[in-house]
């Protein structure tokens, strides 16, 4: 994989993160201890980020480009995530999900938080780590909104089908 590990964020990704849905609800302080947490990787076009053979569970954040979460066994495009966009929030807390496959379309630059770094938060900065889950759990809610009524939905659908 061409995958290059760039030793710090530099301002572009810096900004990029702190404008993400994720963190923005941070103050300036808080934010600022994030900077050094975070690893950086440039990714050329047509490499994989991460694969079902070589997962790499975290949160990851495009600082720039754009690269598809495809499903491993069907090789169907999931999601198309650009400029600003993230996934994996989810594998911070859960171990062992099944993950898709991440190719980049076009050259990328990717932030990436892994779930070992976060439990060091988790202990190291405690106030921090708490500010951090609030600022996912505002990230999720409206996802989980959105999943409730499209289950809540297909239960009533099945109850019709059912009579």
């Amino acid at each position: 994989m061409g995958l290059k590990s760039v030793p710090m964020l530099g301002q572009s990704e810096f900004v990029v993160l702190l404008k993400q849905s994720l963190f923005n609800a941070l103050e300036t302080a808080s934010a600022l201890k994030l900077h050094g947490l975070f690893e950086c990787f440039s990714i050329p076009a047509g490499e994989y980020l991460r694969t079902s053979e070589k997962s790499s569970p975290g949160l990851y954040i495009v600082s720039s480009g754009t690269v598809a979460l495809v499903d491993p066994i069907t090789q169907t495009q999931l999601d198309l995530i650009q400029t600003g966009g993230s996934f994996g929030v989810l594998s911070l807390f859960f171990q062992n999900l099944d993950a898709p496959d991440v190719f980049v379309c076009e050259d990328a630059r990717v932030i990436m938080l892994d779930p070992g770094t976060f439990r060091m938060i988790e202990l190291s900065d405690p106030a921090l780590a708490i500010l951090m889950l609030r600022c996912i759990t505002m990230y999720l809610t409206p996802t989980v909104k959105d999943l409730s009524s499209l289950v809540r939905r297909m239960i009533r659908e099945n109850s019709l089908k059912e009579q």
